[in-house]
């Protein structure tokens, strides 16, 4: 499983973030949900995570992601190991 993470622009209205969601979940977006649901800081709550199945969605969603003028940023998550 891919997992992207996004920022929308601090300025975008409610309706104008459900329309983009729903632009990535019919280009093959999993669930995309906020990653502070009951954050009240608009910074904060404006950072959203993404599900996809493979790297061929992840790719076309992170292309999609960098073009929609709603979204601030987009990254794929950073894979963390533990060395010991």
């Amino acid at each position: 499983m891919i997992k992207l993470h996004f920022k929308f622009k601090e300025h975008i209205s409610e309706a104008n973030r459900e329309k983009a969601i729903k632009e990535l979940s019919s280009h093959g977006a999993g669930e995309v949900r906020p990653l502070f649901p009951h954050e009240d800081d608009k910074e904060l709550s404006s950072l959203y995570i993404l599900h996809c199945q493979d790297d061929a969605i992840g790719r076309e969603l992170m292309g999609l992601l960098n073009a929609l003028e709603e979204i601030e940023f987009a990254e794929g998550e950073i894979i963390r190991k533990l060395i010991h």
